[in-house]
C-alpha cells in the first residue's frame, strides 16, 4: 500500500531543482545540463553526509527518505547493486563528487548502449523540471547509500572535491559547466552535515513522527 507522504529524497531534489530552474521570458522553465550535473552532485554529496548519521538505524532512514513500508530492504538492495555498479569501481581514481556522478556516465557512452548514446548526443541542451529531478533524486539515493554503508568514502569524496584549486583552473572549470559556482566555495563536513541534518529532522518531525525517537535520539 503506498502512503500519502512524501518521501524525503524525491523532496530534496524537487526543492532543490525548483530553485535552480531557468526562467526564461519566453519558453518553459530549465535546467542546463551543465547546472544538471552540479544538481546530482550536490544530492549525492549532501544526502551521502545525511547516511553517515544513520549507519545503525539504516531501515528507519531509508523509509523517510525513499522505501515504502515493509519494502525497506527491497530498497535497499536496488541501492547496493546501483551503488556496486555506478559508484564504488570508480572511487579507486579519488574523484570529487561532481566526477564520480559523470563518470558512469562517460563509461556507458563508450559501450554499445545506443540508447543512451542517443540520449546524449541528440536531447537537448536544456531539460525539464522532470527530467532533471528524478536523476537526482537517484544520485541522491546512491549517496545516501554509501553514506550507511561506507561512510569513509563520503569523507575522501569530500576531502577531493573541497582541496584548494588554483583560482584560474577553477575558473575555467566553472566557464565549461564542471563546477556550479564562479569561485570555490569551501565547506567543512560539520557545516554541509548540520545543514542536511536540520532540513531532515524538521522533514521527519513534520512527515513522520514516529521515527523521531528513533532516527534523533539526542
Amino acid at each position: 500500500m503506498i502512503e500519502d507522504r512524501p518521501k524525503y529524497a524525491q523532496a530534496f531534489a524537487h526543492t532543490f531543482v525548483q530553485d535552480h530552474l531557468e526562467k526564461p521570458l519566453f519558453g518553459k522553465p530549465h535546467m542546463k545540463r551543465g547546472a544538471f550535473w552540479g544538481a546530482c552532485a550536490y544530492g549525492f554529496q549532501q544526502c551521502g553526509l545525511l547516511g553517515r548519521l544513520f549507519t545503525g538505524n539504516s531501515r528507519p532512514f531509508i523509509y523517510a527518505m525513499s522505501a515504502e513500508k515493509g519494502e525497506e530492504e527491497r530498497v535497499l538492495e536496488f541501492l547496493d547493486s546501483g551503488v556496486s555498479a555506478r559508484v564504488l569501481p570508480y572511487l579507486v581514481t579519488g574523484p570529487t563528487f561532481h566526477e564520480l556522478v559523470q563518470y558512469w556516465q562517460k563509461e556507458k557512452l563508450n559501450s554499445s548502449d545506443s540508447g543512451l548514446v542517443f540520449f546524449e548526443k541528440y536531447a537537448p541542451n536544456k531539460l525539464s523540471a522532470d527530467e532533471a529531478m528524478k536523476p537526482m533524486y537517484l544520485w541522491s539515493m546512491y549517496g545516501a547509500y554509501l553514506g550507511l554503508k561506507y561512510p569513509e568514502a563520503i569523507i575522501n569524496l569530500y576531502e577531493t572535491t573541497y582541496k584548494p584549486v588554483d583560482s584560474r583552473e577553477w575558473e575555467q572549470a566553472y566557464k565549461f559547466g564542471v563546477v556550479s559556482t564562479p569561485t570555490q566555495e569551501v565547506f567543512s563536513v560539520g557545516e554541509l552535515t548540520n545543514e542536511i541534518r536540520q532540513s531532515f529532522y524538521e522533514f521527519c518531525s513534520e512527515w513522520y513522527p514516529e521515527l523521531m525517537p528513533v532516527l534523533f535520539q539526542d
